[in-house]
């Protein structure tokens, strides 16, 4: 049986504009982890026609988000960094999963990886965010 923290986060990631707007669905939602899977489209390419950096970045950003908030913490990003790896096109299948490293009292450090459909790396990415309230 899912927790109620998680069925509420579910509920409020289909309510979040954005990730929608990008065609973004969540995949997996435990505590301290999150998957996320988009299709690349056309709409999604930069001027060389491949997957713009911010795009791959805003699903790894979206996977970092649910990740630290799965306690039930609110908790926001305070910095990200991600390399980008490999290079995809439209019609790729990308997916994120965020994997929470260390939390303490005000803080999380999370690894998300981006994978192609071959599971192939396409970018990894370290975020740490701030616990905004210890209230559960």
């Amino acid at each position: 049986m899912e927790n109620k923290i998680i069925a509420e986060l579910k509920e409020k990631f289909l309510e979040d504009r954005y990730p929608q707007f990008l065609g973004i669905k969540l995949l997996k939602l435990e505590d301290g982890r999150a998957e996320v899977e988009m299709v690349v489209e056309k709409e999604h390419l930069n001027l060389f026609g491949i997957t713009h950096g911010g795009v791959i970045f805003s699903l790894a950003d979206t996977a970092l988000g649910l990740a630290s908030n799965s306690s039930g913490q609110n908790s926001v990003a305070l910095n990200c960094s991600i390399n980008f790896i490999k290079a995809t096109k439209s019609g790729e299948v990308l997916r994120a999963e965020a994997v929470e490293v260390k939390r303490t009292r005000k803080t999380g450090v999370y690894t998300v990886n981006v994978f192609d459909s071959q599971n192939n790396l396409v970018a990894l990415a370290t975020g740490t965010c701030y616990i905004l309230s210890n209230q559960k």
